[in-house]
């Protein structure tokens, strides 16, 4: 038999009814925000992440409801 381990991390993200949720899951995706959380003093390149450090990202956004859905829709 081979040792093997599990590695889990679960977090639940409620989005802000500010933010559309299609334009939130864009930019949790975005190569900005992993990026970001990757630089993390965490030693390893592997996606364990407490909340705090997904909480303490800086995000821009439009304001306005109506440019957001804009965006989303220039983006997909």
């Amino acid at each position: 038999t081979i040792p093997l381990l599990l590695n889990q991390r679960v977090s639940k993200i409620v989005i802000n009814p500010v933010l559309d949720k299609r334009l939130a899951i864009h930019i949790l995706r975005s190569e900005y925000f992993l990026n970001s959380l990757f630089l993390q003093p965490s030693g390893t390149k592997q996606g364990n992440f407490s909340n705090e450090q997904v909480l303490n990202q800086t995000v821009c956004f439009p304001g306005l409801f109506e440019e957001q859905i804009k965006l989303v829709e220039y983006i997909e």
